[in-house]
């Protein structure tokens, strides 16, 4: 008769894989979310390159900067989202409206609106002589609650139901568990500085 004793992982052994996973898992976690955090950087950087190029191909034109404002349709509070976006509804196209005084002459747009992470603005000094542009993260937890929220009230409009108000939550808050937010900026002398790091402060 076989003897099934010595086959397989006793209790204890079996504990102690799972320990030594547990362990692995919460050493590499932490490593994965600043790897995830610095890509998504790169967003940042790359769009405020572009909008410093736009920029001095419009002041070749007309001897001063654009202004530009544009924030994250996903998020119900902001101008993408809000009753201010004419597109508000179209997640493409509210995505790149443009509620500056310039309202989009800058000619500055997001080609993927649904992975966009940041809000752009450019603000310019008097006699548009001087700008500087800044991208801010947007609260990805807010995004992914407001996702379910529209699945929801979508449901509901089926059966004449009301929609459900998204609850208030702050619009800088890259995680819900670190209260602080991700910001790069730009000027006219291609000078690009991340002012505040909500990656290496939310390790």
């Amino acid at each position: 008769m076989k003897n099934f004793s010595d086959s397989g992982l006793s209790l204890i052994e079996l504990m102690i894989v799972v320990a030594i996973i547990g362990i692995l898992a919460a050493v590499a976690l932490p490593r994965f979310q600043t790897f995830m955090g610095k890509a998504r950087q790169a967003e940042a950087k790359v769009n405020l390159n572009a909008i410093y190029t736009l920029q001095e191909s419009y002041f070749g034109d007309n001897d001063r900067y654009a202004e530009l404002l544009m924030d994250n349709p996903k998020l119900p509070f902001s101008l993408g989202g809000g009753s201010n976006n004419p597109y508000a509804g179209d997640p493409v196209k509210a995505c790149n409206f443009d509620s500056s005084v310039a309202g989009g002459a800058l000619g500055f747009n997001i080609t993927d609106c649904q992975k966009m992470r940041y809000a752009y603005n450019s603000s310019v000094s008097t006699g548009g002589v001087d700008f500087v542009a800044t991208a801010s993260t947007v609260n990805f937890f807010a995004t992914f609650i407001q996702q379910i929220f529209d699945f929801i009230n979508n449901f509901r409009s089926n059966f004449g139901l009301p929609e459900i108000s998204f609850p208030p939550t702050s619009i800088n808050q890259p995680n819900p568990e670190c209260d602080t937010f991700d910001a790069w900026t730009i000027d006219k002398d291609k000078k690009l500085e991340n002012i505040s790091d909500g990656v290496v402060a939310c390790q």
